[in-house]
């Protein structure tokens, strides 16, 4: 009797995991760490996840504004977040660049002394991640590096919490303000790009594998061609 019973309770559990595994929306490594990734709809329906990287391609994502007011913070050579494109024809500084801000683009045409700047679009980044919180705010942070002298890329990440360092890495358009996400973190909860240095013909990118509570749990390192970011 006994035995009957425990066999009846492990059945229940056992069709209880199926359920929760057969509803799990990821199943599968993120194509960027060299699974093949894809996702379910509530029916059950597999959903090719190119079609979801496609969206992340030639994104609207920054509003060009041409002759700018330009903070004077930056103006009087105070430090932030910048770089030079490679021929040293345009500077790009990111600002604010405080803890817990929503920064924007500014970016000169070191010849001409001509500024315009990139203004981050909360909703339209929210709506590509399918965020539905929309009390979370995003900003472009940590570095800028320049690929050529039309695209350079940086970080977008949540800009407030005290846990969150890092977020997605994103090229950027200088005179559409036009973006591509190149390597989409947030396909993981719990996964973010914190740095990314140059290493020869390759960006090196820091991620960091989060837990629960957004504590870094583990360091990896991904490698990408740079010609494939460029």
């Amino acid at each position: 009797m006994k035995r009957t019973g425990l066999k009846g309770i492990l059945i229940i559990l056992m069709a209880i995991g199926v359920t929760l595994f057969l509803n799990f929306d990821i199943y599968s490594f993120p194509s960027h760490l060299g699974g093949i990734t894809q996702l379910k709809n509530n029916q059950g329906d597999n959903l090719d996840i190119d079609s979801k990287i496609k969206s992340l391609e030639n994104l609207e994502l920054f509003k060009v504004q041409e002759d700018p007011y330009v903070p004077g913070f930056i103006l009087q050579g105070n430090y932030v977040i910048s770089g030079s494109s490679p021929e040293g024809n345009y500077r790009a500084y990111l600002y604010p660049d405080e803890w817990e801000t929503v920064a924007d683009i500014y970016i000169k045409d070191l010849k001409e002394g001509i500024w315009w700047c990139l203004h981050f679009q909360q909703e339209r980044w929210t709506e590509i991640l399918g965020n539905n919180l929309l009390e979370a705010k995003y900003t472009p942070k940590k570095k800028l590096y320049w690929l050529n002298e039309e695209e350079f890329i940086t970080i977008i990440g949540y800009a407030h919490g005290t846990v969150s360092k890092g977020g997605d890495l994103v090229k950027v358009n200088r005179a559409t303000g036009r973006a591509e996400v190149i390597y989409q973190a947030s396909i993981d909860l719990f996964q973010e790009v914190v740095d990314f240095v140059v290493d020869d013909q390759e960006l090196l990118l820091k991620i960091h594998i989060l837990d629960a509570s957004g504590f870094c749990l583990k360091k990896e390192t991904v490698r990408i061609p740079l010609n494939e970011s460029s």
